[in-house]
């Protein structure tokens, strides 16, 4: 199963990061997607990016949103790759990450860019998007 539903947080025209792709795989363990990240001069495109509890991620930024205080972290437990999205007091949000690729050589990117709380319903739309139609598919 497999979506071809944007998923997105765009801050600015540098600072963002979407996931395409999205495959669930067949038991149900986890997600396959392409990451493509945005962070000031710094960028990675269509980075293979593997994740678990899609439902879990949306749900606690959805909870973080409406109580403008929390966290989420996509990523996948056997994977160093990750997104982290933490929303602070006052509506600010950070979304920090890390992307590790062995080859060609080892090559890593670190990355944080801030926004606002209003950035986060777009991202929520299209997580829910992107989850509805992948159970619709299965």
């Amino acid at each position: 199963m497999t979506t071809d539903i944007l998923v997105i947080l765009r801050a600015s025209p540098q600072d963002f990061f979407q996931i395409v792709g999205i495959e669930k795989f067949n038991d149900g363990s986890g997600y396959a997607s392409r990451l493509t990240v945005g962070s000031g001069r710094f960028s990675c495109s269509e980075h293979p990016f593997y994740f678990h509890d899609l439902n879990g991620f949306t749900k606690r930024i959805a909870q973080a949103y409406e109580q403008v205080l929390g966290k989420a972290r996509l990523g996948d437990p056997y994977e160093q790759d990750f997104i982290e999205i933490e929303v602070f007091r006052g509506g600010h949000v950070s979304v920090t990450g890390f992307i590790r690729s062995y080859a060609p050589g080892l090559q890593e990117l670190r990355f944080c860019f801030m926004c606002d709380q209003t950035f986060l319903p777009d991202l929520l739309r299209s997580l829910k998007h992107a989850a509805k139609n992948l159970e619709v598919s299965a």
